[in-house]
């Protein structure tokens, strides 16, 4: 399913059609939950994706997004000090920046 999550992503922020900031934060928000939270070692790419959703944007109107938005540092697995950093660096991002940095991240998964 995270196939379906990305190609969902590429459209949702590099298509050529809507563009849906809040809802492409979201989605790039739960694959890096999952990345985090899988065996394949794509932990860094999790967390930098879960600080660039959040640097987006992500929706607010979505139950389910809140625990994983106020907890971020512990789903990341990072240390509260290394999660500043991740953040940091998120936040010195335009939106636009932040979008690109994410379509760059997940690449052609």
């Amino acid at each position: 399913f995270l196939g379906v999550l990305y190609s969902g992503l590429r459209a949702m922020l590099g298509g050529d059609g809507w563009l849906d900031l809040p809802q492409g934060a979201t989605i790039a928000l739960t694959i890096g939950w999952l990345l985090c939270a899988g065996p394949d070692g794509a932990a860094s790419d999790g967390t930098r994706l879960i600080a660039l959703g959040l640097r987006l944007g992500v929706r607010r109107d979505l139950p389910s997004v809140h625990r994983g938005t106020t907890q971020a540092q512990a789903i990341s697995g990072l240390t509260e000090t290394a999660w500043a950093v991740v953040c940091g660096e998120a936040a010195r991002l335009s939106k636009r920046q932040a979008k690109e940095a994410i379509l760059d991240l997940i690449g052609d998964r």
